[in-house]
């Protein structure tokens, strides 16, 4: 080649242009087709509190805790954790959460010498859950339920909450029915310490940091909640499990599939 000729090996003309930018469109048009195609999340709008009591509540009936006292277990693990971070934000007091779901002063005495005001304690003990101790009461000789304010709670006042607070009856269910799955698909000794809770934080609704996201309503992501229960750390589901409970009538089995 002499010095004079230009090197033009490199540049494409006018057709291959045109071909390579055509190339591209249809390229496009078919990304777009795909993402057309692709399932939309399924994303429901809800506060935290209803979700980690329903969670709060699946994980216990999973640690084999029977319905009432899940139920009550359920409910004062996110009353106990919304008190931690109003103290945090400063919008509740600092003594209000020990007053609500603390543990009362335990006393030993011996058999015989148990003060009246004092024999509602031999029927209390206290029970290691979501990384917290909580408080519960024998009533009726049969049933412990979780103490708030002194008291015990209700179970059905726990499932008027619950269906009150998380949408309509078909979406319970369904979200019954994943956190179930989820709660089944890990061991109790993953669910031990704060591990039920870190499991939360995966898949609670979104809600802005801070001070603005304190009561607000988030987007909680179905979908993630099924990618949980297929991820690598998945065991074998219970023989029992608390989709049976009268909480959720007709619970439905969600697919387990990731796309």
């Amino acid at each position: 080649m002499s010095e004079n000729e230009d090197d033009t090996s490199g540049v494409l003309d006018d057709a291959d242009l045109l071909e390579a930018v055509e190339a591209a469109e249809l390229e496009e048009e078919r990304l777009h087709e795909r993402q057309q195609r692709r399932p939309r999340r399924r994303v429901v709008t809800i506060n935290r509190a209803p979700v980690l009591t329903l969670w709060a509540y699946v994980v216990a009936r999973r640690l084999g805790h029977p319905e009432a006292t899940a139920l009550t277990l359920g409910r004062a693990v996110a009353i106990k954790y919304a008190l931690t971070k109003g103290e945090s934000l400063g919008v509740i007091k600092g003594s209000a959460g020990a007053r609500r779901v603390g543990v009362p002063p335990w006393r030993i005495y011996t058999a015989g010498t148990v003060p009246t005001n004092e024999k509602v304690y031999l029927r209390q003990r206290a029970i290691e859950f979501f990384n917290n101790v909580f408080t519960v009461q024998l009533v009726n000789g049969t049933t412990l339920l979780t103490i708030l304010d002194g008291k015990p709670m209700e179970p059905d006042a726990v499932k008027v909450y619950l269906r009150t607070h998380l949408g309509s009856q078909q979406q319970q269910d369904d979200l019954t029915a994943s956190l179930t799955a989820l709660a089944n698909a890990l061991t109790p000794a993953q669910l031990g310490g704060n591990g039920a809770y870190d499991v939360y934080v995966q898949f609670r609704p979104e809600v802005p940091p801070g001070f603005d996201g304190w009561g607000q309503a988030g987007e909680l992501d179905l979908d993630r909640i099924d990618e949980l229960i297929a991820g690598p750390n998945s065991a074998e589901p219970a023989s029992s499990s608390p989709s049976s409970s009268s909480l959720s009538a007709n619970p439905k089995r969600i697919k387990t599939d990731v796309n």
